[in-house]
């Protein structure tokens, strides 16, 4: 079999160079020879970051900023706050996002450029744990994502 499998690929390439040899082909024409890489993907932390936590008059905001081409899914994103385990975050507001249709996730909402989550809480807790996930458009979606944030106070 490991022989076959030798004389397989030894007459596929033969063929591939000679086609290339007896006919000049334009190089777009042999990209998909080519492996393809995503030189040019930004790493996670970079497509969407993550800004400040604030709190000011009873409310908790975190800034996020989704790169030009890469949106956050708007139902993955969410706020927790850790310390002092007492604080207890309202109802997240968001933006409200634009439709889209995913493959994996079917229509959902997603939320592009700089976004603010706020929430409601009576006290500033001194950390949030902020958890998303999004996608570089028609290419990758990137892991679920979770940053820790000390909590800066306003007033």
């Amino acid at each position: 079999m490991g022989s076959r499998k030798h004389t397989l690929s030894l007459v596929a390439g033969l063929l591939i160079g000679s086609l290339s040899m007896a006919t000049p082909m334009p190089a777009a024409a042999v990209d998909w020879l080519k492996p393809k890489t995503d030189d040019d993907l930004l790493p996670a932390d970079e497509a969407i970051q993550v800004q400040a936590a604030v709190w000011q008059n009873g409310e908790l905001s975190v800034g996020l900023e989704a790169a030009k081409g890469v949106y956050v899914y708007r139902d993955k994103l969410s706020l927790e706050a850790l310390q002092p385990a007492s604080a207890r975050l309202g109802k997240l507001k968001l933006p409200d996002g634009e439709p889209h249709h995913d493959d994996h996730f079917g229509d959902v909402r997603v939320l592009r450029g700089s976004v603010l989550a706020r929430a409601a809480v009576a006290n500033a807790p001194q950390q949030v744990r902020v958890r998303y996930q999004g996608c570089a458009e028609n290419r990758v979606c990137y892991p679920p994502q979770t940053r820790i944030l000390t909590v800066e106070k306003l007033n």
